[in-house]
């Protein structure tokens, strides 16, 4: 994947006008190339869903599982090519449209047909299709055709993107600790993103040495002088499943009157109802056990629904994805087998066959109980990207998907937004939070453009002050604004108020308020992989904060997972669960001694 994401970008570079034409309309080469992939990568796995075709009276289970292939097939057919543009480039005459002209355009009025390419394709409402740059249609971007692909070139082996993934099963199913097939996943696309992230305009000279030194010796160990430069590592699979389910287990036996043993029975029935959904064999368990759970199911399911996670240190999205699996198979489980139970308290999360629906379930847990955060651009993309992927994986037909703008909050998780300075207004609290759970759900572009203007709307109320980020033409102009009206009579509240923009998908907020971001100032459970960052490279904005840190301030250590630990410790619940990846030395070394005082208090 890597070798597929340095060639990409060497073809993007070698075209000037296009690389221009991007950079004028401030778009990162290095961030386009990772986008580019990751559409190509969901349309493989979308076309498992059978919902691409080029015909357009084929209902969605009847299409082809080859759409990306025979798409390419029509662009070599040039004589019988589809595209109207027709200026001899795969991109343009044929992604540049399925990319810009699909996704986040709805045409369900014209069965789903798109004219330009004599496709079909679903309108899924998508962030990762908007248009990403202006004046497209009066612009070739001269990629090479190779890049995508070159089977036809009997003399050289096809090893370009389209050939490559075309070699591997793109299963659907993120759980892969029950497949029996080797394939591509949504979780081990997680491991590889996770690699990728910290790849950017500013090291990308570093990546690219790299990567040809490895091209000129083959016993050069590639991802380990890789990882060591980008301070990029992987978090294994079997820790994060370890880590997400004790921390429900945990949660669970804070919350429901149900021994341990008792919930890891449940638990352990879930999985194998995952497994073979027909074999219901209970007989292994004891009797009281069984009749606990059936008597607990509705306060387990309860609780479930009241839960409230946060993982502020997202990176690429492990430890929710997994969290989302458990919660949403749990919750799938019991509706299923506890059906007499539940009756019409399930009945919200059933589809149009009338069955449980895991897809409508894992809506429902996203809005409502799963929260992270994240400083890097990139890693909430990624993040974005697998959370849209597992959903697709339970929809029966194509429908169109949240929006996550609200959900993953790109912000400083250490900065915090500054104190009222006046009175708190509750009932524009209420406006966000109404607002917030309208815009995830909306699917009409109309009605999104309405809802932004109401969200600056209350940003100005909020902030008594009349002008936000969207009133100006350019950023510059933003800035000296602020400046001018920070110098007289602005405190920094508003002005933190005022820069935020859930929007912007290319810059991190430079605070974090969980209360007002996420409508939620405690939580239940605080999961994490925190930053392993050296006092040296933190920003000189973030260590002005840190001085606030107790903990910090008298640590002989100086890496920004220090300040992580004391910060979300003080946001728990009284009955917390706290699960984090630390250096082990802290059980026993002398220094740490006053973080086993603060977790033990």
């Amino acid at each position: 994947y890597l070798e597929l994401f340095v060639r990409l970008y060497k073809a993007i570079q070698k075209h000037w006008d296009f690389v221009n034409l991007l950079e004028s309309q401030n778009i990162d080469v290095v961030s386009f190339t990772k986008n580019l992939l990751w559409k190509i990568i969901f349309l493989y796995f979308v076309q498992q869903k059978w919902w691409l075709s080029f015909d357009k009276n084929t209902k969605y289970w009847e299409w082809s599982k080859n759409f990306m292939r025979d798409l390419r097939d029509n662009f070599k057919r040039e004589s019988e090519s589809l595209s109207e543009e027709k200026t001899g480039y795969f991109y343009n005459d044929y992604l540049e449209w399925l990319f810009f002209a699909w996704l986040n355009k709805d045409r369900s009025k014209d069965w789903d047909w798109l004219e330009e390419l004599k496709v079909k394709v679903p309108y899924l409402n998508w962030w990762l299709f908007k248009e990403e740059y202006e004046w497209r249609e009066n612009n070739e971007s001269e990629i090479n055709n190779d890049i995508f692909s070159n089977i036809e070139k009997k003399w050289d082996e096809a090893d370009w993107i389209l050939d490559i993934f075309d070699r591997y099963n793109f299963t659907i199913d993120e759980d892969s600790l029950y497949d029996t097939d080797i394939a591509v996943d949504p979780e081990m696309l997680g491991r590889i993103f996770e690699k990728m992230i910290s790849i950017s305009s500013e090291n990308i000279k570093d990546v690219l040495e790299i990567y040809d030194k490895k091209k000129t010796n083959a016993k050069f160990d590639f991802w380990k002088d890789l990882n060591k430069k980008l301070w990029a590592f992987y978090t294994p699979r079997e820790i994060v499943h370890y880590m997400t389910k004790e921390s429900l287990v945990s949660y669970l036996q804070n919350k429901i009157n149900l021994s341990e043993n008792n919930i890891r029975v449940l638990f352990e029935l879930k999985e194998k109802f995952l497994l073979n959904s027909e074999d219901m064999k209970n007989a292994e368990y004891p009797t009281q056990t069984l009749v606990e759970i059936w008597n607990n199911v509705i306060n387990i399911d309860n609780a479930l629904k009241e839960v409230k996670i946060l993982d502020p240190a997202v990176w690429s999205g492990a430890f929710p994805m997994w969290l989302l699996h458990e919660i949403s198979s749990l919750r799938y489980y019991m509706y299923w087998v506890f059906n007499r139970i539940f009756e019409e308290k399930a009945n919200n999360y059933k589809n149009k066959d009338w069955k449980i629906s895991l897809y409508k379930i894992k809506k429902d847990i996203i809005l409502h109980n799963i929260h992270w955060v994240d400083i890097d651009p990139g890693a909430i993309d990624i993040a974005k990207l697998r959370f849209w992927l597992s959903l697709v994986v339970d929809e029966q037909e194509p429908e169109p998907l949240p929006n996550f703008e609200f959900k993953f909050v790109c912000a400083n998780s250490l900065i915090p937004l500054e104190k009222w300075s006046l009175f708190t207004r509750s009932d524009l609290i209420e406006k966000l939070k109404k607002l917030r759970e309208d815009y995830y759900k909306c699917n009409d572009n109309t009605k999104k453009d309405e809802l932004k203007k109401e969200f600056e709307s209350i940003k100005r109320e909020m902030t008594w002050f009349g002008k936000t980020k969207a009133d100006f033409q350019s950023k510059k102009e933003w800035n000296e604004y602020l400046i001018q009206s920070y110098s007289t009579n602005v405190d920094l509240r508003n002005r933190q108020i005022l820069e935020w923009d859930p929007f912007e998908t290319r810059e991190y907020n430079k605070w974090l308020d969980t209360e007002l971001m996420m409508w939620q100032d405690k939580f239940d459970i605080v999961i994490w992989n925190p930053p392993y960052v050296d006092y040296r490279k933190i920003d000189k904005e973030t260590k002005n904060h840190l001085n606030r840190f107790e903990y910090y301030k008298i640590s002989k250590t100086t890496s920004l997972y220090v300040p992580f630990i004391e910060l979300w410790s003080e946001s728990l619940v009284d009955y917390w669960v706290l699960c984090y990846i630390n250096p082990y030395q802290y059980l026993w070394a002398e220094s740490w001694v006053w973080i086993r005082n603060l977790i033990t208090q």
